[in-house]
C-alpha cells in the first residue's frame, strides 16, 4: 500500500503532525500522494497508518503542544449535524484536563462568534448553523402544473399532487399498505423515475408481492429498489422523482417521526414522497399522531374491516383538494384481490353520506 514512497509519505505524516494538523487533513493529503504515483490502497490503511503514527507522536512526546484551536475547526468542518462535547473529546483523543478545557473554550468561542449553536436545554451539544443558499418561493405564471403521478381509486379525481408533496399512509396491519405502495411504483414507473426504500421485505417476499402483480422477470422491474430501515433521507434529493418509504417504523418515541418526515422534506424540492406507517386498530392517525402530520400535504388511512372482508381508505386530510367544499372525511372500501388488484366495493363517500357524482 505504502508504495516506493513510503519513506517520503512518512516524512509528510510526521511534519503535518508537528503543525498541528488534523489526521483527516493529513489523510487526504497522502491519498492525493498515492493516487498520483497509482498506488494501491484502501480507506482503512490509509486511516490505520495515519492515525497509529499520530497517537505514536502523542506518546512519544514529540507533539508536546496541541495547537486545540485548529484542531476543533477542522474537526467542525467536517461535522454533521449535531454533536456532543463527548463525542469531540473522543474523535479528538482529548486525554488530558487541559486538553478538554481548551476544547470547550474553543466550542465557546465558536459559538460567540455564530458557527455554532447549542441544542436544547442538555449542555454539551452542539450544531453548525445552517449555510445553505437561500431559495425563494416563486410564482407560477399561467397553468400550475401538478406533479405527474397516478394513485389508486381516483384519489387524482379528488386531489392535488405538486412536487415536494408529502403523502402519509397511515394503515392498520393487514391493511394493504405495502399493497398500495408497489401499485403506485408499478403504475408510475414509465412516466417518473421512482425510488422505493424498502425497510421491510426479503428478497424473496418482494419477489412473491412482484409476481402478484404479474411481474415474471426483473426487467419488467424499472424502478430502483433499495433496503433501507432509517435516515431515509439520505436517498432523497432534489430531482423529479417519485420517493416511496415501506415504511417508517416508530417504536416508542413518536413524537420524533415529525423529525424523520421533515428531514425528507427539506431534501425534496421537484420530487414526492409518499411514506407509510403504521396505524394502531380503531386509532384516528397514524404512530405519531398529529406529528406526522405537520408535513404532510395529502393524509390517508387504511383499514382492515374483518366483518365486510375489505379494507377502507379514508382522506384524514388534504391541503389541496379538486372537489369545492373539501374532501375530508371521505372513504371507499375496496378489496384487495391476491394482494394487488384493488377491486372497489363502494364509490367515493363524503361526510354526511354525500357519495360522489
Amino acid at each position: 500500500m505504502k508504495g516506493s514512497n513510503f519513506e517520503l509519505y512518512n516524512t509528510v505524516i510526521e511534519s503535518m503532525i508537528k503543525g498541528g494538523q488534523h489526521p483527516e487533513t493529513i489523510i487526504e493529503v497522502i491519498r492525493k500522494m498515492h493516487d498520483s504515483a497509482h498506488e494501491d490502497y484502501t480507506e482503512d490503511q490509509l486511516h490505520d497508518w495515519v492515525y497509529g503514527d499520530w497517537e505514536a507522536m502523542l506518546q512519544m512526546g514529540i507533539k508536546k503542544t496541541r495547537p486545540i484551536t485548529t484542531e476543533v475547526n477542522e474537526y467542525i468542518k467536517i461535522s454533521n449535524g449535531s454533536f456532543g462535547i463527548v463525542d469531540c473529546y473522543n474523535d479528538l483523543m482529548a486525554k488530558t484536563k487541559e486538553e478538554r478545557a481548551a476544547i470547550r473554550r474553543s466550542l465557546s468561542r465558536l459559538c460567540q462568534a455564530g458557527v455554532l449553536e447549542r441544542v436544547g436545554t442538555k449542555d454539551g451539544v452542539y450544531r453548525k448553523y445552517a449555510t445553505e443558499v437561500i431559495t425563494k418561493t416563486k410564482f407560477i405564471s399561467g397553468v400550475v402544473p401538478e406533479f405527474p403521478i397516478i394513485l389508486p381509486i381516483d384519489l387524482n379525481v379528488l386531489c392535488k399532487v405538486h412536487g415536494k408533496n408529502i403523502i402519509i399512509v397511515a394503515g392498520t396491519k393487514s391493511s394493504g399498505k405495502t399493497a398500495f405502495l408497489m401499485k403506485i411504483a408499478l403504475e408510475n414507473q414509465a412516466r417518473i423515475p421512482v425510488v422505493y426504500l424498502n425497510s421491510e421485505m426479503g428478497d424473496e417476499e418482494y419477489t412473491s408481492r412482484m409476481k402478484c402483480f404479474g411481474v415474471s422477470s426483473a426487467e419488467e422491474i424499472q424502478y430502483e429498489t433499495i433496503e433501507c430501515h432509517a435516515n431515509f433521507h439520505d436517498h432523497i434529493s432534489g430531482e423529479k422523482k417519485l420517493y416511496i418509504v415501506d415504511f417508517m417504523e416508530v417504536h416508542d418515541k413518536f413524537y420524533e417521526v415529525a423529525g424523520a418526515i421533515r428531514l425528507i422534506h427539506e431534501k425534496l424540492k421537484d420530487g414526492i414522497c409518499i411514506i407509510a406507517i403504521q396505524k394502531a386498530e380503531k386509532a384516528v392517525l397514524g404512530r405519531g399522531a398529529e406529528f406526522s402530520m405537520e408535513k404532510s400535504r395529502l393524509y390517508l388511512n387504511m383499514d382492515y374491516l374483518p366483518e365486510k372482508k375489505c379494507s377502507r381508505i379514508t382522506i384524514a386530510d388534504a391541503k389541496m383538494p379538486k372537489r369545492q367544499g373539501g374532501v375530508k372525511g371521505a372513504f371507499r372500501d375496496v378489496k384487495i384481490i391476491n394482494g394487488a388488484r384493488f377491486s372497489p366495493v363502494s364509490d367515493w363517500v363524503f361526510p354526511y353520506g354525500e357519495k360522489q357524482n
